[in-house]
């Protein structure tokens, strides 16, 4: 029987043991289970009912300048640059259809695609897809969720330095590579993986001429893309910091002895020759990423348009990029207006500057294109818009004519001490802001820009890509330059009293405060050199009042320090004549030292009228002793040591009070 029931047990267990063993691999394969990626995720995900009737095509840029289509138009799977007559292309998307979507669908849709991280729909560039390649699907997108970047409050900058309320700095630097070019870089190379998928002898690398930061964009989305990439650099004309984005990428990087103008004009003939395809803002895929930022500043309020949007113009396809965007916002419904437009650039690589000075002086404003002529552009800290004759001047004219904009200049001292003006406040910008803050200053200055107007800079790159330029600034290592807000560090050698000073130098009120803590710091307990009062007067020859700063003296600790603080700042206020104890003139007896009349903080008495003793004696050991106990503690040493090092940092401190 028992052997039965142990038999039965032991089957029992084999069967719940194989049991468990099935139910724990089960659990197991069904954790290694993988989840579905964002990719796939977002290939089984419905279309919108009417994408269909989405296009985009490329057209030459002046069916857009004369709002009549020739008929001339290619595929954007196409590697065309130009059209037929040697002129610029443009992204053209059919607005009928985009409209068949209401404003208030766009405004939601776009909405809610914020932060997440649905394919692609995260990316602050795709979060607009349908507007800005429609046609490409998904899984081709090469995207880092770029976009989506803060617009700073310059609360501060506004109102102490323009004396305005409403400024704001559209953050473009805070992406992936560090500058605005990752909005457009992301379409361009998604453009270029869909082309090679479909063809993969059409492109075999993309190149571009940079002056840092296109190089950097274009090498690390083509790295996450797996496709080769050239850059085409001037020599020695651009910040480490750039020329590392692309070499650590893996891009083919060439140094060439040129300034920006030759690099393009070389790479226009090598990709014009090879099936290498090209990244600079000539081709007007860029254009349409970058046009998004404009968009992302209408939700960020909330749909409000802003009164000005001030942008550096270097090649100029920023300033026709953020115009477009608010323009097909205006088109399609969104908002009602577009706001004025500024281009802002250095003095050192100015011709539509000049231009548009020329226009307004002659006051033929419609011949800014006549009076337009390219320049050899000189060296600039705004590096990345050093460029005499921009490929998108054309563009730029558009966009100044339809939003009634302007254009300013800085020279490299106006456009060093705006950055560095602003960087006080809490920002860290690159020259290039410099250049846009600068003009806003000018616009300020002349009441143009009025102190109530939203008004948007855009800051186009990081700061922390451009240190040696605010290195060099805060060092005043800038020939010719004043460096008015530097700030260099300062040297100081490891000594309190020397510290205190250099604190003392810079903050007024350390001289009321740094006495006072002191004072509790000398009183925080009654043992210790620490902790000696400070007693410090004349001789009762002299007849001068004994100073009398104990007013926390005698406590055990901090605390009864701090209750006593108000009688200690009110003894500190009493020193304001104060003298070094070592500058002291001679008193009765040798080693003695007269400090001026004082009232005693305990007993109220002045000149002679306080019966405690005020000797200070200056002793070998190099400290001061003071005869003064007013029967507050029991001194260790026959009275209250103050060492003489002490002694001078209360003059120190105490100096003009």
């Amino acid at each position: 029987m028992q052997a039965t029931e142990m038999a039965s047990r032991r089957a029992a267990r084999s069967v719940m043991g194989a049991g468990s063993v099935k139910d724990r691999r089960r659990n197991v394969v069904a954790a290694a289970t993988p989840h579905p990626d964002i990719r796939q995720e977002a290939q089984s995900r419905a279309p919108l009912e009417k994408s269909h009737l989405f296009n985009a095509r490329f057209v030459p840029f002046k069916d857009v300048q004369t709002q009549k289509l020739s008929g001339e138009h290619y595929s954007l799977d196409d590697v065309v640059y130009r059209s037929a007559d040697g002129g610029l292309l443009d992204v053209y998307h059919d607005m009928s259809a985009l409209a068949e979507y209401g404003p208030d669908y766009w405004r939601k849709t776009f909405e809610s695609r914020i932060g997440t991280t649905r394919w692609p729909f995260g990316s602050g560039v795709w979060s607009k897809k349908e507007w800005v390649l429609p046609g490409i699907s998904d899984d081709d997108i090469v995207s880092m969720f770029e976009g989506n970047s803060n617009l700073f409050w310059a609360e501060r900058f506004g109102r102490e330095s323009l004396g305005m309320s409403d400024l704001w700095v559209k953050q473009c630097g805070n992406s992936h590579t560090g500058s605005f070019k990752d909005l457009g870089m992301t379409v361009l190379v998604s453009q270029v993986n869909r082309i090679r998928k479909q063809n993969p002898k059409a492109v075999s690398a993309v190149g571009c001429a940079s002056t840092g930061d296109t190089s950097a964009a274009l090498s690390a989305y083509c790295a996450a893309a797996g496709i080769p990439s050239i850059v085409f650099l001037p020599a020695d004309k651009i910040s480490l910091a750039q020329l590392v984005q692309p070499i650590a990428n893996g891009a083919l990087v060439l140094s060439i002895d040129t300034d920006f103008d030759g690099c393009m004009r070389l790479i226009k003939q090598v990709t014009a020759e090879t099936p290498i395809y090209l990244a600079n803002s000539m081709n007007s895929l860029r254009l349409e990423g970058q046009k998004t930022a404009a968009i992302e500043i209408l939700q960020q309020f909330d749909w409000q348009v802003p009164d000005w949007v001030i942008i550096p113009g270097g090649n100029l396809g920023n300033i026709y990029a953020f115009y477009k965007g608010f323009k097909m916002c205006k088109d399609l419904g969104l908002v009602n207006k577009l706001p004025r437009l500024v281009v802002a650039q250095a003095a050192n690589a100015n011709p539509l500057y000049k231009a548009f000075k020329d226009s307004k002086a002659s006051n033929k404003a419609e011949d800014l294109s006549k009076v337009y002529a390219p320049v050899k552009a000189k060296t600039t800290f705004a590096s990345a818009i050093q460029i005499g004759d921009p490929v998108s001047i054309d563009r730029a004219l558009l966009a100044l004519q339809d939003s009634n904009g302007l254009v300013e200049e800085a020279t490299e001292e106006e456009l060093m001490d705006a950055a560095a003006r602003a960087d006080r406040t809490g920002m860290f910008n690159c020259p290039h802001t410099g250049v846009a803050l600068a003009a806003l200053i000018k616009l300020r200055e002349r009441n143009i820009i009025a102190p109530s107007d939203r008004t948007v800079v855009i800051s186009t790159a990081h700061g922390l890509k451009f240190t040696q330029s605010k290195v060099d600034y805060h060092s005043k290592n800038i020939p010719g330059m004043a460096s008015q807000f530097a700030n260099p560090p300062v040297a100081v050698k490891e000594d309190l009293g020397k510290v205190m000073d250099v604190l003392r130098s810079k903050f007024a009120s350390v001289k009321k405060a740094a006495a006072a803590a002191f004072l509790v710091w000398a009183h925080r307990s009654p043992g210790g050199a620490a902790s000696h009062a400070v007693h410090i007067g004349n001789s009762s020859g002299g007849g001068a009042a004994h100073q009398g700063l104990h007013s926390s003296a005698g406590s055990s600790g901090a605390g009864a320090a701090a209750r006593r603080l108000p009688g200690v700042v009110a003894a500190a206020r009493q020193l304001q004549t104060m003298q070094s104890v070592a500058a002291a003139g001679p008193a009765k007896g040798a080693g003695m030292g007269v400090l001026p009349d004082l009232a005693c903080t305990q007993c109220a008495s002045t000149e002679g009228a306080c019966s405690m003793p005020r000797v200070v004696k200056r002793g070998g050991g190099g400290g001061v002793r003071t005869g003064s106990r007013h029967g507050l503690m029991q001194p260790r040493h026959g009275g209250w040591l103050v060492d003489e090092y002490s002694a001078a940092l209360i003059s120190r401190w105490t100096a003009g009070i």
